[in-house]
């Protein structure tokens, strides 16, 4: 099946972003506002994961993500714009015979009035059609902002994993290895 990558260490600014959650969450009751932004941000992060898991038409990648994302994994940023993601969705989903993001367990912690950070338990799993698996369990950190109109967008991704089993073919740089070197 491949190597099982156990207990990959968190970078410093994914933990930054975590403990101003965990320090800052339930401390101070929600005005009204924040309880209906709540359920817009939840819905957001939920669509995100509709559109990875579907992949066919990324349109509403835009309507999940600012024009000046900032993508990270591992602590790694990476150059992923609305149109990157929808490339990297892409090529996984022609190699796909299954994609599926569970995100649940969200905390969610109003920085302002137009900024919040959720964080949230992922679990992801791939099957991929040469019969390969992918299974990662993990967090999202994420920023969401406000944007004009009203609509909140997630403005920073920071995707990360406790542990993996299996291997993402094409995202070796990902994961900190040299192709080939996966298993």
């Amino acid at each position: 099946m491949g190597t099982n990558y156990k207990h990959w260490p968190m970078a410093e600014v994914e933990l930054e972003d975590i403990r101003l959650v965990l320090d800052n969450a339930g401390k101070r009751p929600l005005t009204v506002q924040q309880l209906l932004d709540l359920e817009q941000i939840k819905a957001t992060q939920y669509k995100y994961c509709y559109c990875v898991d579907h992949g066919v038409d990324l349109t509403d990648f835009e309507d999940v993500f600012c024009d000046d994302l900032i993508s990270m994994t591992f602590g790694n940023a990476t150059d992923n714009s609305p149109q990157k993601r929808k490339e990297a969705t892409r090529g996984i989903t022609k190699i796909a015979g299954g994609v599926s993001h569970q995100t649940h367990n969200p905390i969610v912690y109003f920085v302002d009035d137009d900024t919040a950070i959720l964080l949230s338990s992922l679990n992801d799993r791939i099957s991929f059609k040469n019969g390969g698996k992918f299974e990662g369990w993990g967090w999202y950190c994420n920023t969401f902002v406000r944007c004009p109109g009203g609509q909140w967008r997630i403005k920073k991704l920071i995707d990360s994993w406790m542990s993996t089993e299996g291997f993402i073919p094409g995202c070796e740089k990902m994961f900190g290895v040299e192709p080939g070197d996966e298993t």
